[in-house]
Order: structure tokens, then C-alpha cells, then sequence
């Protein structure tokens, strides 16, 4: 039945005098006839029975561009870290030149958590900046960050690492293109302690590191 009188719906939209964005309006607000829109059988009737408005199909792409130029224009606003003028797209995200931090709407509802794309909390990022200190993250950051995205990589000694915890928590700690000093661990806790480059760990090493974040490669 619900076929029947999705049919005899579509064939009093096709039948009707109408114009090509009325019909299509009729067919798709109802439940039962928007699956037939994309039918062999509403194509075989359509065509017999209509001819799209070229010219009102041309005025929909221009104003569906228009639409998609805006949602990619980027407006002026303030830093939420340093009040700087930030160019922000229209889901608040952007990047600030003066401070480093990244624009997301999330700051807020997480202050004091390490969360992506900022490698520092929100307030610890407002300490930093009054104190004249880069948003560089101290290795309990990177650890808070790598507990959240699970992917994280920095730079030490000219040489590229990464950290990955994997689907059974274990972590494992690499030179990027190498398998020399690969080391497990199993869980985020013991590589917070062992973690090491050469032997000396890494905590003691993290004043050099540089680069620390979110995995790109």
C-alpha cells in the first residue's frame, strides 16, 4: 500500500501544471515520494512529462556558489588568547600569528585540558602569553595531548619522533623511517617514566625538543 500511494501522489505531481521547482519541492516534502525521485520509473514519467528551467538552473548553481564562497569567507576577529585580530572562517577556526594559538570554538567548555589543535590548555595559554612566553607545551602537556588524539610527534636533535598509544593502550615511541631504538610500553604512564632517546630520558631531554604536536604525517 505505502507504494501505491506514493505512485498515485507522484503521478499528481507530474500531471499538474506546475513549474520544474514547484514539482520538485512537491515531490520531496513528502516521506513517500522523495524515495521515487531518483526512481527508473519517476525518470521515465519525468521525462515524457517536463523540461527543467534551464534558466532557473543557472540562477540555482550561481546562488549555491554564491552560498559556498560565503561559508569559505573569512571574517576579522579577536584572539581569544591575546585579543589580536585573527582572520577566522565561519566555524571559528583560525590561526593567531602573534600568540600561535589556534581559534576553535571549544576553548571554552575544556579551559584547563589539553585538547586539539592547541598543544597547551586555554588558561595555560593566557599565563604564557602574559608572562611573554611562547604556547610551548611542557611534557605533561604532550602527555595530556597524546592521551586525547593518540598521535603525536616532535622534534629533537634535527631528528623527527613519534608516539602512537595503540588499540590495547600499549604506546610505542620511534625515529621517524627507523626501527633503531623502537620502543614499547605498556601504557601511557610507563612511557611518561621509561621513554628515553640514547638512554637518557626523555623528560630530561624535553627543554631541547622542539616542534612538539598533533601527528601530521
Amino acid at each position: 500500500m505505502p507504494f501505491f500511494r506514493a505512485f498515485s501522489r507522484l503521478s499528481n505531481c507530474l500531471f499538474l501544471p506546475r513549474s520544474y521547482e514547484v514539482f520538485i519541492a512537491e515531490i520531496c516534502q513528502h516521506p513517500t515520494t522523495r524515495p521515487l525521485l531518483f526512481s527508473p520509473l519517476y525518470i521515465k514519467l519525468f521525462m515524457r512529462t517536463s523540461k527543467p528551467n534551464t534558466q532557473s538552473t543557472a540562477i540555482d548553481c550561481n546562488l549555491n556558489a554564491e552560498k559556498m564562497t560565503n561559508q569559505n569567507s573569512k571574517i576579522q576577529a579577536p584572539c581569544q588568547v591575546c585579543g589580536k585580530s585573527v582572520l577566522v572562517d565561519p566555524y571559528g577556526n583560525g590561526f593567531c600569528e602573534n600568540c600561535g594559538w589556534v581559534q576553535n570554538r571549544e576553548y571554552g567548555k575544556y579551559p584547563d585540558d589539553v585538547r586539539y589543535p592547541n598543544i597547551v590548555s586555554f588558561n595555560k595559554a593566557k599565563r604564557l602569553f602574559a608572562e611573554g612566553k611562547p604556547l610551548s607545551p611542557s611534557f605533561e602537556d604532550f602527555i595530556e595531548g597524546l592521551k586525547f588524539y593518540k598521535e603525536m610527534q616532535f622534534d629533537y636533535d634535527g631528528k623527527t619522533y613519534g608516539v602512537l598509544i595503540r588499540e590495547n593502550d600499549s604506546v610505542h615511541f620511534y625515529l621517524f623511517h627507523s626501527l633503531v631504538n623502537y620502543q614499547i610500553y605498556p601504557s601511557v604512564s610507563d612511557f611518561h617514566e621509561k621513554a628515553h632517546i640514547n638512554g637518557t630520558p626523555l623528560s630530561s631531554l624535553w627543554s631541547n625538543v622542539v616542534n612538539a604536536g598533533y601527528m601530521v604525517e
